[in-house]
C-alpha cells in the first residue's frame, strides 16, 4: 500500500476519533446540571427542558402511567332520579314543533310520542315513516331512546330528522322519564348500575 492509501487511513480514523469525542462533549453539556453538585434531579421530561434551557417552556405531554379511567352515563341512576319538569320544559322548547306527546295527539312532522317507550320502533299510527326507521329492528327502549335522541343522524343512519340532538346526559334522561311518565303502561326504568361496576369502569358521569 502506498504513502497516499496510508494517510488516507490516518486521516479517517482521526475523523472518527474526533467525531467521537465531540459528541461526548455535546452529551455532556446537555444532559449535565452545568457544572453545579446538586442532587436534584429533574422529575419529568418538561421540567428537565425548562432547567436546561431557561426561558423556554415547552409543552411536553409525559406518556406512560396510569390510563384515566373513561366515566360512564348510569342512565338507571339519571332515570330514577330525573326532573320530570325539567324534562317536559325540554320537550317543549325542543320538540314541540315536530311532536305532540298527549294520548290522541296528531302527527306532526314527526309523530305523535305517547306511549313512545316500549313502542316497535316506526309504528305509530297513521305516520309516514322513513326507510332508515321502517328498517330499523326492535322497539324503543330507554337504552334505544337514550341512543336516538343524543344523536339521531349517528344512532339511525339515514333518519331525515333535522335535530342534531340533546347532547346533556341529564336533560335526555329527563325528557325520556317525563315521556314515560305519561303512559301508566310504560315499562319500569332500568335498574342503577350496581357500585362494583362503577368502581371497575370508572366515576359515573354527572352532567347537569
Amino acid at each position: 500500500m502506498g504513502e497516499l492509501g496510508l494517510n488516507k487511513i490516518f486521516g479517517a480514523a482521526c475523523a472518527t476519533a474526533l467525531g467521537i469525542l465531540g459528541l461526548q462533549t455535546l452529551s455532556a453539556g446537555v444532559f449535565s446540571d452545568g457544572g453545579h453538585h446538586s442532587s436534584h434531579k429533574p422529575e419529568s421530561l418538561a421540567e428537565w427542558a425548562e432547567e436546561s434551557f431557561p426561558g423556554y417552556h415547552p409543552d411536553i405531554k409525559e406518556v406512560g402511567g396510569e390510563p384515566e379511567p373513561e366515566p360512564i352515563f348510569d342512565l338507571g341512576l339519571a332515570l330514577a332520579s330525573a326532573d320530570l319538569s325539567r324534562g317536559e320544559r325540554s320537550l317543549g322548547a325542543k320538540c314541540k314543533s315536530c311532536h305532540t306527546w298527549e294520548e290522541g295527539g296528531a302527527n306532526g312532522t314527526g309523530p305523535n310520542l305517547y306511549g313512545v317507550v316500549g313502542r316497535d320502533i316506526g309504528s305509530a299510527a297513521g305516520f309516514g315513516y322513513s326507510k332508515s326507521f321502517q328498517d330499523y329492528p326492535g322497539n324503543w327502549t330507554y337504552e334505544e331512546l337514550n341512543g336516538f335522541i343524543k344523536n339521531p343522524k349517528q344512532h339511525i343512519s339515514g333518519t331525515v330528522m333535522a335535530y342534531n340532538g340533546v347532547s346533556n346526559d341529564n336533560e335526555r334522561a329527563a325528557i325520556i322519564a317525563f315521556l314515560a311518565s305519561q303512559d301508566a303502561g310504560a315499562p319500569a326504568f332500568p335498574a342503577p348500575l350496581p357500585a362494583v361496576v362503577e368502581e371497575a369502569v370508572g366515576e359515573v358521569v354527572e352532567n347537569d
